[in-house]
């Protein structure tokens, strides 16, 4: 028996019913990704702004160097100028974008890590850049792992 044969054979049937795609019509309606109120989103977004501002650029805090500190506020205002809005609404917090360790320079959150590098690519949670060379990750939560070893928010650091 051929194919055509067995294919009008099942369609003459009237009880049989193909069975191989019975996946729900409607792909799921629920977000895969932490989803942030509208409100809440520009809320944290202001108040961001506000604390970056706020900080002097120019008075390094104890235990950096003066380079140091403006690397590290250079990379948050890039960070928060080009993706502070999606990072919000994926559900990174300020120790995630803007942590430091008070006393260790570059191993604090994404933008103290991120250093010079500008070629950020942020998805599902998780930041991956490059520099010179090497390949370099942050995710979303890293920041409350890390607020037990002393983390703090950059503008923390300044009085």
């Amino acid at each position: 028996m051929g194919w055509r044969d067995y294919a009008r054979e099942v369609q003459g049937r009237r009880d049989v019913r193909d069975e191989r795609d019975n996946s729900p019509v409607a792909p799921p309606s629920g977000s895969i990704v932490p989803s942030v109120p509208e409100a809440v989103a520009q809320s944290r977004l202001r108040e961001w702004h506000a604390r970056l501002s706020s900080m002097d650029e120019f008075t390094s805090p104890p235990g950096w160097t003066l380079n140091q500190w403006l690397k590290t506020l250079d990379a948050s205002y890039w960070l928060y100028e080009n993706f502070a809005s999606q990072a919000v609404r994926d559900g990174w917090s300020a120790l995630d974008l803007f942590g430091v360790l008070p006393q260790k320079p570059g191993w604090g959150g994404l933008a103290d890590r991120l250093g010079d590098a500008r070629n950020l690519k942020m998805a599902e949670g998780r930041a991956s850049w490059s520099s010179f060379g090497v390949r370099q990750s942050f995710g979303r939560g890293c920041g409350e792992d890390l607020a037990g070893s002393g983390l703090i928010e950059a503008w923390g650091l300044q009085p």
